[in-house]
């Protein structure tokens, strides 16, 4: 990593005039729906608007196409709610920017912070003073972070990754996409800033030492954590209910514990890690009856190279092997002790650390290594479930709290790495 500032090259410090901001992106062939998609591109990617919207009739894109070049000259269509430009991103209000610069917000977070407040004046951000230089924080990211194939391309394939793969579907990722990734500014539009969400149990004016699954906060947690597990086997009051407990016996939000349980493919029955069938085993060990709804423990080790099978071993315990513990109340051997039990080590092991974010779980800004997740688009993505959670009950309004970091000698922006499309590369070629 160079110098730190605007002139760094390890990182691309160009600002925007489009960017996508939602994660699962297709840009198409044409103007609908209908039309075969081109490629996903990842959330924050700058794009440039080419001319006005394109309505097509009886298309569910309802707001319009918009034609847009990325990726340095290639086109393509995109829905045109999942792009906005810098000017809609932003806003100016000289008496709540005072307020913002007296929290410690710096000029370059402020004009996206006051679109926010306008559009949602009950949030309430707070600013989190990490005494950590930017190129330091940059550096020892390095080679930590991954993202799905699904991502990956012939064109961006070296400028996005290293080229080494783990797990079969995920690549690692250059420093120039870390970055953008690392820098709280490309997170502060509507729904991706639920990545700064904090994650305690609201308890509000509910008895604190006695769970009441009729007080006022469970129906609140109730109503969210049903619409967002409306179409999963969840969706009954004997699990939600467990979800809610647990959050209240752990201090941890039901809304992030869902979230969290969607993000590691616990929502679908079928997945082995929760249905209780995995044909799995470890070390000999026969690991159907086990659950584990957030791949605590998983990765590969010395004795398997499913990293469910090893999570399925953790949430086994002791009678695995002595490297396991009982500490979280393993064996769990019902889905409701898998839900605790889970909601305990996420507790103790990331919130009571400080790592009381989506954000903070996915980088571990004191050690580098506690991280409890790979995937760089994690915080995105399970801030997205948490948003649609609070938006389809009518609570998107209410006084949420969102912690965001600053850091010591922060570049002015931060953009991901431009690609050189391989269209405009062959059209280039002289013969």
């Amino acid at each position: 990593i160079g110098e730190p500032g605007d002139n760094n090259p390890d990182y691309n410090n160009d600002t925007f005039e489009a960017r996508v901001i939602e994660e699962g992106v297709f840009t198409r062939k044409g103007a609908g729906y209908s039309y075969s998609t081109k490629n996903r591109i990842l959330p924050g990617a700058n794009v440039i608007i080419l001319g006005d919207k394109i309505y097509t009739p009886g298309d569910r894109c309802s707001e319009g196409w918009y034609n847009i070049k990325y990726n340095k000259g290639e086109t393509g269509y995109i829905c045109s709610k999942y792009v906005k430009t810098k000017a809609e991103l932003t806003a100016s209000d000289q008496a709540y920017e005072a307020e913002l610069k007296a929290k410690g917000f710096p000029d370059t977070y402020i004009p996206y912070l006051v679109k926010l407040h306008q559009t949602h004046p009950n949030w309430i951000f707070n600013a989190n003073q990490i005494n950590l230089n930017w190129d330091e924080l940059v550096r020892n990211e390095a080679s930590k972070n991954v993202v799905h194939k699904d991502y990956i391309n012939d064109a961006n394939i070296d400028v996005y990754t290293t080229r080494q793969m783990i797990e079969g579907a995920y690549y690692i990722l250059t420093d120039a996409v870390n970055a953008f990734y690392l820098d709280p500014r490309n997170y502060l539009s509507e729904k991706m800033i639920f990545a700064f969400e904090t994650l305690g149990y609201n308890y509000n004016n509910d008895n604190r030492n006695e769970f009441d699954r009729n007080s006022e906060m469970s129906q609140h947690y109730y109503k969210s954590i049903k619409t967002m597990l409306s179409s999963s086997y969840l969706n009954k009051d004997e699990y939600l209910y467990s979800f809610i407990e647990a959050g209240f016996k752990n201090k941890v939000s039901p809304i992030h514990l869902v979230a969290s349980a969607i993000q590691e493919g616990a929502s679908r029955e079928s997945y082995a890690a929760v249905s209780g069938n995995s044909g799995l085993f470890y070390n000999g060990q026969n690991l159907n009856g086990y659950y584990n709804f957030f791949n605590i423990g998983s990765h590969e080790d010395a004795f398997t190279n499913s990293p469910v099978a090893r999570g399925l071993a953790y949430a086994c315990g002791s009678a695995c092997g002595s490297q396991f513990t009982d500490f979280y109340g393993q064996p769990w051997n019902t889905r409701e002790k898998a839900i605790f039990g889970g909601a305990q080590f996420l507790s103790n092991e990331y919130l009571s650390n400080g790592q009381s974010t989506l954000y903070y779980k996915k980088f571990d800004l004191k050690g580098f290594w506690h991280q409890y997740m790979t995937n760089i688009l994690a915080p995105i993505q399970e801030g997205e479930s948490a948003y649609n959670g609070h938006s389809e009950t009518g609570i998107l309004d209410s006084p949420i709290e969102f912690d965001i970091p600053v850091y010591q000698n922060m570049p002015n922006s931060v953009s991901l790495p431009e690609i050189a499309s391989i269209v405009n590369t062959l059209d280039e070629i002289k013969v």
